[in-house]
């Protein structure tokens, strides 16, 4: 049975405009891009908050029933070729890894589906084979 591809997906920065320790507004279609990733892959919040920052941003995320599937942990069955603590994933999402910094979700959308989708939209979803 084919598994669902992994995104991992930075929380400060990338999901909310970086305001830390406090949390950010969402960026500009955050919500509506995970709602489509959520369809066809299982999300990762992979973050730095530890300790009670950590507590708040998983009860923001549960408040605004934003969809993700574990934050800062491995997807059981997906990684056990390895003990590393790096997050295995197929898409790592951060605003660290654009220089300028994050250019928001309709870009990264836009090129998620045409680089790697055809450019069709999100019913090709499931054919993402990756970057």
């Amino acid at each position: 049975m084919p598994k669902q591809k992994l995104v991992a997906i930075d929380f400060d920065g990338t999901l909310v405009v970086d305001d830390f320790p406090g949390i950010g507004e969402f960026m500009p279609g955050a919500r509506e891009a995970l709602e489509e990733l959520s369809q066809n892959f299982k999300i990762i919040i992979w973050t730095c908050r530890s300790g009670k920052y950590l507590t708040e941003m998983v009860e923001f995320l549960d408040q605004n029933k934003v969809p993700y599937d574990a934050v800062n942990e491995q997807i059981p069955g997906y990684n056990d070729f390895t003990d590393s603590r790096k997050i295995f994933a197929h898409i790592y999402i951060d605003d660290r890894n654009f220089p300028g910094g994050f250019p928001g979700w309709d870009k990264v959308m836009k090129e998620l589906r045409r680089a790697h989708l055809g450019g069709k939209g999100t019913d090709k979803m499931a054919e993402f084979k990756g970057f």
